[in-house]
């Protein structure tokens, strides 16, 4: 009997042994997720704990100063834009010479549109006299002082007598070249008024049909052939002679070309202007891409010229 109490008492503690150590086991190898639930026994039988408890690191806290350091991930404005101010002038319906029709009116307000969109504030005049004009150039430039750009653009008849440019009116009566000085704006008074104004940059965009719809070519007494071989056409304007600051001069064709009026909705060369003035486009790449495209739809016949005189080293971004 006694002999057998023994064995029992030797199988329950050799029994013992074998759960404590196979507790043991399965606690060591068993994957952290899955111990979770598992727990060890104590001596003093107080609440446990977690087998496999680790020190969690926090994460860590996204304050307001990162936060506002970042423009992008807070409503902080960023930098604003200067003022940009422009004066648009589309002349198709003359009392006295050659009608361009609808396309320089069309012109001024679609370009009207999209300056607005960047930002412009813009002022638009349709068939405009002489008095008009002379106006809305003097309001511009009391207007574009202090300005980042100062922006303006023609469309319409231009002449050239002698090496002074005009742009004309549509009130304009012109039956021999002294009267242009008396009927149409000598686009250099137009400069005179930019370096007054003052703007940090200043574009004028020049998409004039510079045909001579008036036939004065033929009613002039003049001296020498020479004198109104280029009457219909824009020679090259010094723009460093007028001191200006910051000029750009974009032209809808070439010297002694001229401007071809489209058969949409848009002159040839607006509407290619038009699809490349995009907000963050660089001005000079602007013009580049307008130039190479007119010249793409008009077979070379059109050639778009681009000048500046610049004195800072910074670009103007539409």
């Amino acid at each position: 009997m006694r002999i057998l109490i023994c064995l029992q008492v030797l199988f329950l503690l050799m029994l013992g042994k074998y759960d404590s150590e196979a507790q043991n086991i399965s606690i060591q190898g068993i994957s952290p997720v899955h111990a979770v639930n598992i727990t060890k026994k104590t001596t003093s039988n107080k609440q446990t704990t977690p087998a496999s408890a680790m020190p969690v690191t926090p994460l860590p806290v996204v304050t307001n100063q990162v936060l506002s350091s970042n423009p992008y991930l807070t409503n902080t404005p960023m930098p604003t834009k200067g003022r940009r101010i422009a004066l648009l002038i589309g002349n198709g319906t003359y009392n006295y010479g050659g009608s361009l029709g609808e396309n320089p009116k069309n012109d001024v307000q679609d370009l009207g549109k999209a300056l607005t969109a960047l930002g412009f504030e813009v002022k638009i005049l349709v068939d405009a006299n002489l008095q008009n004009v002379k106006q809305a150039i003097k309001v511009f430039q009391e207007k574009i002082t202090g300005a980042e750009m100062a922006t303006f653009f023609y469309a319409g008849h231009g002449m050239e007598i002698a090496g002074k440019k005009y742009i004309i009116p549509v009130d304009a009566q012109l039956k021999r070249p002294e009267d242009l000085d008396d009927f149409a704006y000598n686009i250099d008074f137009l400069f005179r008024r930019l370096k007054t104004g003052g703007a940090k940059h200043n574009l004028i965009v020049l998409d004039a049909c510079r045909n001579d719809p008036f036939q004065i070519q033929a009613r002039a007494n003049i001296e020498t052939e020479r004198a109104w071989k280029d009457a219909n056409v824009f020679s090259p304007i010094q723009l460093n002679r007028f001191n200006a600051g910051n000029v750009y001069l974009a032209m809808a064709t070439d010297w002694g070309n001229k401007a071809k009026n489209g058969y949409g909705r848009n002159g040839v060369y607006t509407t290619q202007l038009l699809k490349f003035l995009k907000s963050g486009e660089r001005l000079e790449r602007v013009f580049d891409l307008t130039g190479i495209q007119v010249k793409r739809e008009t077979q070379m016949e059109q050639n778009p010229q681009f000048f500046k005189e610049v004195s800072i080293a910074d670009e103007f971004i539409f």
